[in-house]
């Protein structure tokens, strides 16, 4: 993935994640920008598990791009509007040549009826794109290198119930 994501070519550095579900595609991307956010300027985690979803993070991104352009957060929120106007504001300062150094995650491409996630991604030659799914035909269709996380030995495999298995006993506890 490192090497994918740190080649020296005049476009968008970009690869997929690809496996089963619960196998640890998000928590990579996640290690990747733990370990190397240093050099990115900018970070947006767009959550597409599904449409509305995908919307409500570039919502969320669209509002932080608003105040870091206006230089304060006391400024009044992001113009209401339509939520497309969310997404091409996020893909415009992404595409800005002022702004070269960008990290942008695509998590949870699995569910692709009724839209296409394609078109969340900024038209740009540069900038650092991670898209995590289920889908192997994405990769291949979006022309992106692709890592698969697949099988597991006994120590992550075990690693990783121990894990969902605490996730879910502190969800039984808050309720």
């Amino acid at each position: 993935m490192r090497a994918a994501l740190t080649q020296k070519v005049k476009k968008t550095r970009s690869v997929v994640l690809c496996g089963l579900g619960g196998f640890g595609k998000s928590r990579l991307a996640m290690y990747y920008k733990e370990q190397y956010g240093y050099e990115y300027s900018h970070f947006l985690w767009i959550n597409a598990a599904t449409y509305e979803n995908a919307l409500k993070s570039f919502r969320a991104a669209a509002e932080s791009i608003f105040h870091l352009k206006m230089g304060n957060s006391s400024a009044s929120g992001f113009p209401e509007g339509e939520s497309e106007d969310c997404i091409f504001t996020v893909k415009r300062f992404l595409a800005e040549e002022s702004n070269p150094a960008w990290l942008f995650v695509l998590d949870g491409i699995d569910d692709l009826d009724g839209y296409q996630p394609r078109n969340f991604l900024p038209s740009c030659a540069h900038g650092t794109i991670i898209v995590t799914t289920t889908r192997s035909e994405l990769a291949t269709a979006w022309g992106m290198p692709t890592v698969y996380i697949g099988s597991l030995d006994d120590v992550a495999g075990s690693q990783i119930l121990l894990r969902n298995m605490s996730e879910d006993n502190r969800s039984d506890d808050s309720e």
